[in-house]
């Protein structure tokens, strides 16, 4: 019977050898489900699973997808196949699917169009988006079955450079990457049309790129680049117009600091949040002091600025400051 196993009859045979306890058909009627999920996913035999029978298969980190999104689209199928009859199961078997790891578009998409959604099915989800958003806070924060990567489909992490001037001092639009395989830098794409003075901080697995200057003019300009799709869309413009800032991305929100603005083009103190399931910008308490050109960097729930030029914009600042993203809380240490 094991060389009987193929394709159009796995699913049958895993749950026959599963009845009679015939273990070697069924490792491989369960290997060849696994392997060749993303076929086997959308025949009828799938359809006719339990729900046990599926959450035990997609428990599994051997399964072979390229993403998550194609687990949730089968396990959607299955629930569509008989819908009065499965849509309270939607919930039990979406506990076991690695969220995390859909795409960020898919999981907005999802959170605003499925109507199979229960509370626990929107924590899960909001669970994917903060993990997302924020590397720092998955090992902190975040610690379930669903954060833990496929073993087909670990991405690796990937130094970035973006911008820049090139060596002739003029402009550099182009993003590149260190490809660890080859130990080659590679280009990704090219930045929209960005003059100086700009920031840009990792959001998840996205780019977002704020502020600057063009034609000596401050703008508010706000980009956000896919690193999927690798295309840039245009988000809402800051609240306030800066160049030569800080960012930083944190849980579900992306922080712009310190930075120069205005007509005068003056220090500024103001910080803006840009919540990125929201797509809204809203001000957060200023800074203890107007800081331009600042170094940025976050921990824990906790966003550090360090350096940079006072407002007099001749002296460098030897001190750090500590806002912590929770309860309201500047606090300063010195270097």
């Amino acid at each position: 019977m094991t060389s009987q196993v193929d394709l159009t009859n796995c699913v049958r045979l895993h749950r026959f050898a599963a009845l009679y306890r015939l273990d070697k058909v069924h490792r491989k009627a369960k290997g060849l489900m696994l392997a060749e999920y993303k076929t086997v996913a959308f025949t009828d035999q799938f359809k006719e699973m339990s729900c046990s029978e599926l959450v035990e298969i997609i428990k599994e980190d051997d399964i072979h997808v390229e993403d998550e999104d194609l687990i949730v689209e089968s396990v959607m199928e299955w629930v569509r196949h008989d819908l009065d009859g499965r849509k309270s199961s939607f919930e039990t078997i979406l506990e076991y699917v690695r969220l995390p790891y859909c795409k960020s578009k898919y999981l907005c998409h999802m959170k605003n169009t499925c109507q199979l959604l229960t509370p626990k099915c929107l924590e899960y989800l909001n669970e994917a988006i903060v993990f997302q958003a924020n590397t720092a806070l998955q090992c902190d924060k975040i610690s379930s079955c669903r954060t833990v990567p496929r073993t087909k489909f670990v991405k690796k992490l990937c130094l970035l450079v973006v911008g820049g001037m090139n060596t002739s001092y003029g402009k550099n639009k182009i993003c590149q990457y260190y490809n660890e395989d080859t130990s080659c830098w590679e280009s990704l794409m090219e930045m929209p049309k960005v003059g100086t003075g700009y920031s840009v901080c990792c959001a998840g697995r996205s780019l977002l790129l704020t502020g600057g200057e063009k034609k000596r003019m401050t703008v508010n300009q706000c980009w956000l680049c896919d690193l999927d799709t690798k295309k840039w869309e245009a988000m809402p413009p800051l609240i306030t117009a800066r160049n030569y800032h800080g960012s930083v991305s944190l849980g579900d929100c992306v922080y712009v600091v310190g930075g120069a603005g205005g007509g005068d083009n003056i220090m500024l103190a103001p910080v803006g949040c840009l919540n990125m399931t929201r797509r809204q910008w809203s001000p957060t308490p200023d800074m203890l002091c107007a800081v331009r050109l600042p170094m940025v960097a976050m921990c824990g729930t906790n966003i550090f600025v360090f350096g940079g030029q006072d407002a007099q914009a001749k002296d460098k600042l030897h001190a750090g400051v500590c806002f912590n993203t929770g309860p309201v809380d500047h606090s300063v240490g010195h270097t």
